[in-house]
């Protein structure tokens, strides 16, 4: 099951864009051939929702980093939202953009710089370790609000586990040829 939906999140006062995006995404994974029509119907909206919420959280309220140290890491955000075991990638931000035309805000200019594997997770905060990271001591330049994870795109997603199979492929491959 696939389809595209189109929406946009405004600010009513200002009538400015606070999210736009185009959401394109494959709902079948936990829908089983034996689930009925109103089962499967109900889990495809309920990934659908998922997804499409955390997106919008993650794009209007980052997940910030409150701290480091060493690989570990502290994320402002828990609950529901953030899954043990989850990969993000780790984001450092840059300089502030305004938009030339309107001189409206754009955000932050966003350098992905590792990724984070969550380890816990509370009702309010969850704790991370670094598995990747590009910056040396990264604990050194660490200031609030300078570090945000964000979901890992699908396609991000797709080639990592390609990778992944490929690479116990090629294990399985050498031990099998250990073996004669």
């Amino acid at each position: 099951l696939g389809d595209v939906y189109k929406r946009q999140i405004l600010d009513s006062a200002t009538g400015q864009i606070k999210f736009s995006e185009t959401y394109n995404s494959t709902v079948g994974d936990d829908i089983k051939f034996s689930d009925s029509n109103i089962i499967a119907l109900e889990k495809a909206i309920s990934n659908i929702s998922n997804e499409i919420g955390i997106k919008i959280l993650e794009a209007i309220y980052p997940f910030v980093i409150e701290s480091i140290d060493g690989e570990n890491i502290v994320i402002g955000i828990g609950g529901d939202i953030i899954k043990v075991g989850d990969i993000y990638n780790l984001i450092q931000y840059g300089d502030k953009m305004i938009d030339s035309y309107t001189k409206e805000s754009l955000g932050r200019k966003e350098k992905i710089v590792g990724q984070v594997k969550i380890a816990s997770v509370t009702s309010k905060m969850s704790y991370g370790k670094i598995i990747k990271n590009s910056i040396d001591n990264i604990e050194s330049i660490f200031q609030p609000k300078t570090f945000i994870i964000r979901s890992k795109p699908q396609l991000q997603e797709k080639n990592d586990m390609k990778n992944k199979h490929e690479q116990k492929r090629k294990e399985k491959n050498k031990n099998v040829d250990d073996l004669w």
